[in-house]
């Protein structure tokens, strides 16, 4: 057993990104450049039909990359094409033999392509990466899934560069029309359409946005935005319009302006993400696992959570435990040592004041040796298949792992606790570090757990442990829920009225995390704007009785009826003698409802979010 010392944190710093505010409006721009092109009639209208399109891409291919920048365009139309030479971009074409360029465009197509080709990720070569590349309106055109087309993007983009994806949206407002009016949606699948602005491809298939971002992930790009976007005008001015479908056009592109998600598309601005290196994980075998156990209780916890660490089923070699204590009490080292000279598993021990925090568990996947770090506590135990669970879990495009938590008899009731803290068997997003597991090298290349989210407080924050695993989806990585990785936990009560504090603390954090990682609303904010139902039912409680107390009517009391309803089970209304005990319960419920409240609500104007 070998014992190492926590290295105090380091602080990365870099160059703050310089905006120029002085630029020339990009819709200005791009009308200037329509003006000037040597086009018919006919060409110039369709230009001017899919000009808005254009404009967002301009617009973020100016945020992203500056001129001179290498800018490749897949099938792009003229308009597109002229305003990022016009702005000094340089721009290389592939071109679709169904699209329309002016001469000079033509001049700079480096490649004809066909969506069969993209398909099957046969790209045609680069002479070096591009700092940008944008595909807009192809996705939906290539046959079978895009994935491997996205794939082999990768080789194209330099790193630090920028992929601009547009593609048509599945929920944009007149495919939602057509469907809650009983219509067929086949005529939004067009096979052949005349187009002299964008390509007109055969459209296959339309994406939904979280279908797209997640083929983008197994591609292995980072997300670094994705939005909603009109894409084309209400109409196109050379074409005749009856006055009825021209007025409806107009009405869809204003409610698109108040309604983002049934715009006509989805735009993702990509990069390529985080390399996590050739670590093994995901090969055939077993990777290396280093399990990092925390010491907060000690003494037989200790015992019995670290007697079950080296007891897995897994191979010795593979496998090694690293236990994070503060080395105050002798009783714990001496249980470590003598658990460690009785197995062939390493153990080694990592001194860390506290022994619980981002801190120490940095530390500790600094010093691990595993592919993976699987991360625990003594409050929890351990099942003999836990490690063997998490070793085969992961694959390429997976950077982290959690489970069930199954909670052990005696703990204190969920019931008592704010809805969506209390983990338990149904899938989650909160990654918890008492049941998790990381990639080491992709999560101390993501900075690891955030050091600065404890910042001088005396107690850890709620989802202190899921913000890196936000931040390794942000750079890319996948995330999975395992139901075999569980383990059992037992949530200790309170002690006698510190409730009231740790309570108040929490409910006032919970909109704030909510704000920060907005993948965690379905977890707790099940209700819309309200945590969850349990705290609804309380604020129509609330409102009944101060309408019964402003009115004078008892019946605003029947507002009450719901919370009362939820709870009923854990209530006894025979024998009488049982009564009081009820009556204490539901005392402490409507107390802990409305510490909640008021933490809610503080929290809520500190985060800007409602979360009643």
């Amino acid at each position: 057993m070998s014992t190492l010392v926590a290295e105090p944190p380091t602080v990365a710093s870099g160059p703050a990104q310089v905006i120029d505010a002085r630029v020339r409006p990009t819709r200005e721009i791009v009308e200037a450049v329509l003006d000037r092109l040597p086009v018919t009639d006919r060409v110039y209208h369709h230009l001017d039909y899919s000009k808005p399109l254009v404009v967002e891409l301009v617009e973020r291919i100016r945020r992203a990359q500056r001129p001179p920048a290498r800018v490749l365009l897949v099938g792009p139309d003229s308009l597109l094409a002229e305003t990022l030479v016009s702005l000094g971009y340089a721009v290389d074409v592939w071109h679709f033999r169904q699209g329309h360029l002016t001469d000079e465009m033509l001049a700079r197509v480096r490649a004809d392509v066909t969506p069969e080709r993209l398909a099957e990720g046969d790209l045609p070569p680069a002479e070096e990466p591009y700092e940008l590349v944008a595909v807009p309106l192809v996705i939906e055109s290539v046959p079978g899934s895009p994935a491997t087309f996205l794939r082999a993007l990768q080789r194209l983009v330099a790193p630090g560069g920028t992929l601009l994806v547009a593609t048509t949206n599945v929920a944009r407002l007149d495919l939602r029309v057509m469907s809650v009016l009983g219509r067929s949606t086949r005529s939004a699948y067009p096979s052949f359409h005349v187009s002299l602005s964008f390509p007109p491809l055969p459209r296959l298939r339309y994406y939904h946005r979280e279908e797209l971002l997640d083929l983008a992930r197994q591609a292995g790009w980072r997300i670094r935005e994705s939005a909603y976007v009109t894409a084309h005008a209400a109409c196109s001015t050379i074409d005749p319009h009856p006055p009825l479908e021209y007025t409806l056009g107009q009405v869809a592109q204003g409610v698109m302006r108040v309604w983002p998600g049934a715009r006509q598309a989805v735009l993702l601005e990509l990069s390529p993400r985080l390399d996590g290196g050739d670590d093994g994980v995901g090969d055939t075998g077993y990777p290396s696992v280093s399990a990092v156990l925390a010491v907060r209780r000690g003494g037989e916890a200790l015992r019995e959570a670290l007697a079950q660490l080296v007891q897995q089923d897994y191979p010795g070699d593979r496998y090694e435990v690293l236990v994070l204590l503060d080395g105050r009490r002798g009783g714990d080292e001496q249980i470590i040592r003598a658990i460690a000279d009785q197995t062939n598993v390493p153990v080694r021990t990592i001194v860390a004041d506290p022994p619980e925090g981002p801190a120490a568990r940095n530390a500790a996947m600094r010093a691990a040796t595993g592919a993976i770090c699987a991360h625990t506590d003594d409050g929890c135990r351990i099942p003999n298949g836990w490690v063997r669970s998490i070793g085969a879990a992961f694959d390429e495009t997976t950077s982290m792992l959690t489970g069930p938590v199954i909670e052990i008899r005696g703990s204190h009731p969920d019931f008592m606790v704010l809805p969506g803290t209390r983990l338990g068997w149904p899938e989650h997003e909160l990654y918890p570090v008492f049941n998790v597991a990381y990639r080491r090298g992709l999560a101390l290349a993501a900075g690891g757990f955030d050091e600065s989210a404890v910042d001088g407080r005396a107690r850890l924050p709620f989802a202190w442990d899921a913000e890196l695993a936000s931040r390794l989806r942000q750079l890319g990585w996948n995330g999975r829920y395992v139901k075999d990785m569980f383990l059992y936990r037992r949530y200790p009560p309170p002690a006698r009225l510190a409730w009231i504090k740790e309570e108040w603390q929490l409910a006032a954090e919970l909109p704030g995390v909510v704000r920060r990682m907005p993948e965690l609303r379905p977890q707790l904010v099940t209700a819309g704007p309200f945590l969850a139902t349990r705290t609804l039912f309380f604020d129509l409680l609330a409102i009944g009785v101060g309408a019964a107390a402003a009115r004078r009517r008892l019946r605003w009391l029947w507002l009450g009826a719901p919370w009362l309803i939820q709870y009923v089970k854990y209530l006894d209304a025979w024998p009488p003698r049982q009564w009081r005990i009820s009556a204490r319960i539901l005392a402490a419920l409507a107390g802990r409802h409305l510490v909640w409240l008021g933490g809610l609500l503080a929290g809520s104007v500190r985060a800007r979010r409602l979360a009643l």
